[in-house]
């Protein structure tokens, strides 16, 4: 399910509520304009789901699982995130560096990563304290999502 976006216009005092549907141009304008979400929460789910979109890009690219365990090794060499216990738990496989295809993929994935980050300091103003935590946060999202982390356990609790 796509996330939407509430606006709310006020023209001459008379304000109106509009919805949009979450689209990669849409966000590509409100980070350019300097919008910043409601919240600290809203803002990593804003960046989870921006992360998400480039993840399914680089699956679409690379395949599934080569794109997802490119992702957890780029995670796995930046400890300044704090994922390991995250990381821990996720079932992937190193993976194979010959090929172009592990060039591009990890070019992809950590300009998307280092990317965002920065929009979040210069673009959006986050201290780089601020910047660190909203991708820490996204980055939970993002793998508790695809590795479906919380489902599990919900449904096989570990004692």
């Amino acid at each position: 399910m796509s996330p939407t976006y509430y606006l709310t216009l006020d023209q001459k005092g008379v304000r109106s509520h509009q919805e949009f549907p979450w689209t990669p141009e849409l966000e590509k304008y409100l980070l350019q304009a300097g919008v910043t979400a409601a919240s600290p929460e809203e803002e990593a789910e804003r960046f989870a789901t921006i992360l998400m979109n480039n993840l399914t890009r680089a699956q679409q690219d690379h395949g599934k699982d080569y794109a997802r365990s490119v992702l957890v090794d780029i995670l796995r060499g930046r400890p300044e995130y704090g994922l390991d216990r995250l990381l821990a738990r996720i079932p992937a496989y190193r993976p194979s560096q010959s090929g172009r295809s592990f060039a591009a993929c990890t070019q992809f994935l950590t300009t998307s990563i280092d990317g965002l980050q920065n929009e979040a300091r210069i673009g959006l103003r986050y201290s780089p304290d601020q910047a660190r935590d909203l991708m820490r946060a996204a980055l939970e999202i993002l793998l508790d999502e695809t590795f479906l982390i919380s489902t599990s356990d919900a449904l096989f609790p570990r004692s």
